[in-house]
């Protein structure tokens, strides 16, 4: 999930191929702060250089998928891990900030997962990776004077899920201080 920036970069490459403008794609999506907005940038910038093409839907999918990935990585970035019960989990931290109620430590939501989800949520960032480099390879076809493009899209990944099941509420246990 580290990797969220190199899909970013991918991105950001792939739509400087499509605007033909690689400076001011780079210094708008990075110029501003939050995964989303970056998204919503490389969009507008991307949605406005593809009217119309067979390019179009295919983008749109990806825009679609990295969204996910961008879920995917802020639920870890901004949580707390557990272990309880034999089960691995993680508390929310913006689900915390985000409550119009006063935080209760000993009544948090905890977010169940398992080895096997996290595998399946890298191999989907994987997936998003190489539906992002065909992309960028294919702008390169169609608008930077490639012959061809020697890669595959690569065959559609359902979404994984972000967590398996929302627990039961448990006591944030914090470490003592020695």
């Amino acid at each position: 999930m580290a990797g969220y920036g190199e899909l970013e970069f991918e991105l950001a490459h792939c739509v400087s191929i499509v605007t033909n403008d690689p400076d001011h794609t780079f210094k708008k999506m990075f110029g501003a702060q939050g995964e989303r907005k970056r998204i919503k940038s490389a969009s507008d910038l991307g949605l406005n250089a593809l009217k119309p093409s067979s390019y179009l839907d295919v983008f749109n999918l990806a825009l679609e998928d990295m969204d996910h990935c961008r879920k995917i990585r802020n639920q870890y970035a901004h949580c707390t891990w557990g272990e309880g019960d034999g089960e691995l989990f993680f508390v929310d931290l913006e689900e915390i900030a985000k409550s119009s109620t006063p935080i209760d430590f000993d009544n948090l939501t905890r977010c169940a997962t398992t080895a096997a989800l996290v595998t399946e949520q890298l191999a989907f960032f994987d997936y998003v990776q190489d539906c992002l480099t065909y992309l960028t390879v294919e702008a390169r076809v169609q608008f930077g004077g490639l012959r061809s493009n020697h890669r595959s899209l690569p065959a559609r990944v359902v979404q994984p899920s972000l967590y398996t099941a929302l627990t039961t509420p448990i006591p944030l246990v914090t470490p003592q201080k020695r």
